[in-house]
């Protein structure tokens, strides 16, 4: 793993952690911890999966400043950076859910490397697939679910604790549905 994606990965872990310690965590996770190595790399399809269309943009797509109750401020926007050599554009923001409903961190990565998406769910313990959405849980985080919908030229992740991945799932793909 080059220098760039090792940074961004961990800058992705680091807002992860961030929500696991804002207090929107539920109860501990007794899933026993993984292993390097023992990661899923072919999720399992749920009853709800369904076959992919043509994919949408990362380039022309916005994070919004608010989805179905979950706000973030200010607005997200673009940055530029890169991934390995490849040029890449992250919008990253960190949304709270109405009514104590937890925190999310959502991120839409546009970048010409083609590999990057197939890193961030390889992060995934136990993914399944559930409609667009590929999710599990991050073993560095606990009670962590994150779910991620490839998109033509990148991703959108999106990664909360406390909450199951179904409901995550759903989330991700209306977000995703909703996207320019």
């Amino acid at each position: 793993m080059s220098l760039a994606r090792r940074a961004l990965t961990v800058a992705l872990a680091g807002a992860c952690a961030l929500v696991a310690l804002s207090g929107c965590g539920g109860s501990t996770s007794t899933a026993p911890a993984s292993t390097p190595g023992s990661h899923a790399t072919t999720p399992t399809p749920d009853a709800s999966a369904s076959p992919s269309a043509s994919r949408k943009a990362a380039t022309t797509a916005t994070l919004p400043a608010s989805f179905e109750g979950w706000t973030t401020s200010p607005a997200p926007s673009a940055s530029a950076t890169q991934i390995d050599s490849a040029r890449a554009t992250l919008q990253t923001a960190i949304y709270q859910g109405p009514a104590g409903a937890g925190t999310r961190i959502i991120t839409l990565v546009s970048t010409e490397d083609r590999g990057y998406a197939a890193s961030q769910l390889r992060l995934l313990v136990g993914p399944t697939l559930h409609g667009l959405s590929t999710c599990g849980t991050l073993a560095q985080i606990d009670n962590s679910v994150s779910c991620v919908v490839e998109m033509d030229d990148g991703l959108l992740q999106v990664t909360g604790t406390g909450t199951d991945v179904a409901t995550l799932a759903a989330f991700a793909n209306d977000l995703y549905a909703s996207l320019g």
